[in-house]
C-alpha cells in the first residue's frame, strides 16, 4: 500500500494592499518536534486524543483584517482536519502578541528554550516559546474577532 505525505501547505492572502501569509503543518509529525521538550509538549496533547497542527513562517505586513483573514483559513482548514489544537514556535516577544489571537504558552514558567533552528542572521541562536491555540476553548463571543 503506498503511502501518502502530508506536506505543508502554504497560505497567503492579500486584501488590497496588504498580505499576510504562514506555512501549515499538518500530520503525525510536525517540525517543532525537532526539539525534544516541544514534542513531549505535543505528544501530551495527542495522548489525550486531540489532533495538532503547526503553523510557521507566518508573515504580514500589518494589515490587522488580513491576518484575521488568514487566521480564519488556518481555522477553516484545521476543522476539516479534526484538528482541535495549533501550536506554533516564536520568539518570547512574538508570544505576547499572538495572545491577540487567543494562543497562551505551552510551557508556562519555563525559560525561553535557545534552539539551534532558531538562528539570527548573524548565526546566533534565539529564544523560542512553544504557543497553543486550543480551538475548542475559545468561546463563541471571542470567536467571532477571526469572522469580523
Amino acid at each position: 500500500m503506498k503511502q501518502e505525505l502530508d506536506l505543508p501547505e502554504i497560505i497567503c492572502l492579500h486584501d488590497g494592499e496588504t498580505r499576510a501569509a504562514l506555512v501549515l503543518w499538518t500530520g503525525t509529525w510536525l517540525p517543532a518536534e525537532l526539539n525534544p521538550i516541544y514534542a513531549d509538549a505535543i505528544n501530551a496533547l495527542r495522548a489525550q486524543g486531540r489532533t495538532v497542527i503547526q503553523t510557521s513562517n507566518f508573515q504580514g505586513d500589518g494589515g490587522l483584517r488580513t491576518v484575521r483573514m488568514l487566521f480564519r483559513a488556518v481555522l477553516d482548514r484545521a476543522e476539516k482536519r479534526g484538528a482541535l489544537d495549533i501550536v506554533t514556535v516564536v520568539s518570547p516577544d512574538s508570544a505576547r502578541e499572538y495572545q491577540v489571537l487567543l494562543f497562551e504558552d505551552m510551557i508556562p514558567g519555563d525559560n525561553p528554550r535557545v534552539w539551534d533552528l532558531a538562528r539570527r542572521p548573524d548565526g546566533t541562536f534565539l529564544p523560542t516559546r512553544l504557543i497553543r491555540l486550543a480551538i475548542d476553548a475559545i468561546p463563541p463571543e471571542k470567536m467571532s474577532r477571526f469572522f469580523a
